[in-house]
C-alpha cells in the first residue's frame, strides 16, 4: 500500500502556515497559562517561514511539509501517518460523533499498535460521559489500553503521531477537511498543547478521585478484593477495575501491593495525588 495517498494534495504553504496561525490564536486564547510557551512556538513559526521565503526549509524535501485531508482520505491518512511515525500517539478529541477514529481499520489498527507496546494517550470533553452510549464507547478505548483524560472545554481537535507529524481537523463542522503537517516546529506547538490539556484534565482527574473514589480508595487499603468493593459500592466489577488502574497510574506504581502500602503510607486518601 502507498503511504502516501495520491488523493492528498498539498496546499499553498503560505496559506497552510496562515491556517496555523489561525490555530494558534485559538490555544493563546483557550490555554493563558501556556501562553508564553505558544508565544515561543510562534516565533520559531515565522522563522520557518524566513527559511521557506528563503529556500532553507527544514524538512525532508521528500515529503511535502503540508497535506489537505478530506474526510474521505482521513482514515488512509491517519493508518499511514500511524505506520509511518513511531513513538507515542497523543490525540485532543472535541468531538466523538464523527472521524476516522470509527472507522473498523483505524480501530484494529489502534488496538494492534496498543497491544505492540506503543502508547496511546487520549483526551476528551468531559461531557462525553454524561451520554451513556458514548460513555461505553470511551470506556470500550480504555479497555483496549488507551490512557484517557478528561477536560470540561476542548475546541481543537488533532492528532499528533510520535515527533514527526500532526493532523489537525480545521472547523468544528462534521465534513471539515484536515490539515497533515510534518514542519518540526509546528508539531511541537501541538505536542506542547496536548501536554498542557492532559495536565489539565490530570487535576480534574484528582479532583473526581477525591469526590468520587475515596470510599474505593479507603476499601483498597482494608486490602479489599476488586469482587467485594464491587458490591460494597454498587458498581460493576469493570468500573472497579478501571479505576483502581486509575488508581496505580495517578499513584507511580505498578502493583495492586504498591498501591495499598502507597495509601497507607500518605494516609490522606482526600488529598489529590502529586
Amino acid at each position: 500500500m502507498n503511504d502516501q495517498p495520491p488523493t492528498a494534495k498539498s496546499p499553498d504553504q503560505g496559506v497552510a502556515l496562515a491556517r496555523i496561525g489561525g490555530l494558534l490564536d485559538l490555544a493563546e486564547a483557550e490555554l493563558g497559562e501556556q501562553h508564553r510557551r505558544v508565544v515561543q512556538l510562534r516565533g520559531s513559526l515565522e522563522s520557518y517561514e524566513q527559511d521557506r521565503a528563503a529556500g532553507t526549509p527544514d524538512h525532508p524535501a521528500r515529503l511535502p511539509p503540508f497535506e489537505e485531508v478530506t474526510p474521505t482520505t482521513a482514515s488512509e491518512i491517519v493508518q499511514m501517518a500511524a505506520r509511518t511515525s513511531p513513538g507515542d500517539v497523543r490525540q485532543v478529541t472535541a468531538r466523538v460523533q464523527t472521524g476516522p477514529e470509527h472507522d473498523p481499520s483505524v480501530i484494529r489498527a489502534r488496538r494492534e499498535g496498543i497491544h505492540a507496546g506503543r502508547a496511546v494517550h487520549t483526551v476528551f470533553r468531559l461531557d462525553v460521559l454524561t451520554d451513556p452510549a458514548w460513555r461505553d464507547w470511551v470506556h470500550a478505548r480504555a479497555a483496549d489500553g488507551e490512557r484517557q483524560r478528561f477536560v470540561e472545554d476542548i475546541d481543537l481537535q488533532f492528532v499528533v503521531f510520535g515527533s514527526s507529524v500532526v493532523l489537525v481537523e480545521e472547523g468544528p463542522e462534521p465534513d471539515a477537511d484536515s490539515l497533515l503537517i510534518r514542519v518540526p516546529i509546528v508539531v511541537q506547538a501541538f505536542t506542547a498543547l496536548f501536554e498542557e490539556y492532559w495536565r489539565r484534565g490530570e487535576l480534574a482527574l484528582q479532583a473526581d478521585l477525591s469526590a468520587q473514589t475515596r470510599g474505593l480508595v479507603e476499601l483498597l487499603a482494608m486490602g479489599f478484593k476488586d469482587e467485594a468493593i464491587a458490591r460494597h459500592l454498587g458498581v460493576g466489577l469493570r468500573t472497579v477495575r478501571r479505576r483502581v488502574a486509575d488508581l496505580v497510574d495517578g499513584y507511580g506504581v505498578r502493583t495492586r501491593f504498591q498501591l495499598g502500602l502507597e495509601i497507607g503510607r500518605r494516609g490522606q486518601h482526600d488529598q489529590p495525588i502529586t
